[in-house]
C-alpha cells in the first residue's frame, strides 16, 4: 500500500500497474487535452441489471492485457477520472468507468456490472473484453470495486485479476470482506494509493480492511 500527500495518482497508478497488475477530488483535464499517444476514450452506453447507463471506455492502441474498471468516487463522474483512465490504456490497459451514483458504494449495480462484464459484451470497435479483470475505483468507487471483485470471485474466480484503489472508501463493513475475498491470502494483488487522512477519504477508514488483506497474505507465505 503507497501512502502519498498529493494526487499524482495517474502517474503512481501506471507504476503499481506495471510492477503489481500489468486528495479528495481528482484532478479533472482541461477541455480538449490530448489523449496520451496509443489511447482514446469513447463515450457510449451499457445496459446493466436491465438500466441503461453511459460509460467511458478507455482503449489501449493493441490488444489489451486486461480490462480495469476505472470507478468514479461520490458525486463525481467519468470525466473526473479520464487522465487516469487514458493513462492506464496508454499503458495496455482497457478501462471502463459507469456514470452513476457511487452512494454507499453502490453495491447493487457493482454486482449487475459483474454479471454484464461476464456475458460477452464487446467494447466499442467492437472490441472483446479482455479475459482477465481488474476491479478499481476511486474513494466510494473503491467500494464498488471491492464488490465488483468480490462478485467476479464467486462466478468467475479465474477471471479476476485483483483490486487497483485510488484513496479507497468502505462505506460499511462488507468491504473487509470484499477485499479478503479478492486477494484470497494473497493470491491475487490488492494494491492501493492513499492520501493523509481528511474527511474526503472518512480518515483512512479503508485501512483496516486493506491491513487485513496484507496479513492474511503473509500468514500464508505470500506478498503482503
Amino acid at each position: 500500500m503507497a501512502k502519498r500527500p498529493g494526487c499524482g495518482l495517474a502517474t503512481l497508478a501506471l507504476t503499481l500497474v506495471l510492477s503489481g497488475l500489468a486528495g479528495c477530488a481528482l484532478a479533472q483535464p482541461a477541455a480538449g487535452a490530448d489523449a496520451p499517444a496509443g489511447a482514446s476514450v469513447v463515450e457510449a452506453t451499457l445496459t446493466i441489471g436491465g438500466k441503461d447507463y453511459a460509460v467511458e471506455w478507455f482503449l489501449p492502441a493493441g490488444p489489451a492485457l486486461a480490462l480495469v474498471t476505472v470507478q468514479h468516487g461520490f458525486a463525481r463522474h467519468c470525466s473526473n477520472l479520464r487522465e487516469t483512465g487514458l493513462r492506464l490504456a496508454e499503458a495496455g490497459l482497457m478501462g471502463l468507468c459507469v456514470n452513476a451514483s457511487m452512494a454507499g458504494g453502490n453495491p447493487a449495480l457493482a454486482e449487475a456490472l459483474a454479471v454484464t462484464l461476464l456475458s460477452g459484451i464487446e467494447a466499442p470497435g467492437p472490441l472483446p473484453l479482455p479475459a482477465r479483470i481488474v476491479a478499481g475505483g476511486h474513494s466510494a468507487g473503491g467500494h464498488f470495486a471491492s464488490r465488483l471483485g468480490w462478485q467476479l470471485a464467486a462466478l468467475a474466480p479465474d477471471r479476476l485479476a485483483g483490486a487497483l484503489l485510488f484513496d479507497p472508501v468502505a462505506a460499511n463493513a462488507s468491504f473487509s470482506g470484499n477485499l479478503a475475498t479478492v486477494s484470497a491470502a494473497g493470491q491475487r494483488p490488492v494494491l492501493a494509493i492513499s492520501a493523509n487522512p481528511s474527511a474526503c477519504n472518512a480518515r483512512n477508514n479503508a485501512y483496516p480492511a486493506l491491513n487485513r488483506v496484507q496479513a492474511e497474505a503473509l500468514a500464508a507465505g505470500r506478498d503482503g
